[in-house]
């Protein structure tokens, strides 16, 4: 499946610090699917976890 990446989609990923290929990979292997409404589709997953103190 091709994905489109929307003006704020890539907003969200520059100001997130991710990459496109973050995304891509958790669109193919989420965690977690949660159906809000017959058209949207949130798709969650726990990537590259950093603590600072």
């Amino acid at each position: 499946m091709k994905h489109e990446f929307t003006k704020h989609c890539l907003e969200q990923i520059k100001r997130r610090g991710i990459t496109k290929t973050d995304v891509l990979e958790v669109l193919q292997n989420p965690d977690k699917i949660i159906k809000l409404d017959d058209e949207v589709m949130v798709y969650q997953s726990l990537t590259n976890v950093v603590w600072l103190r």
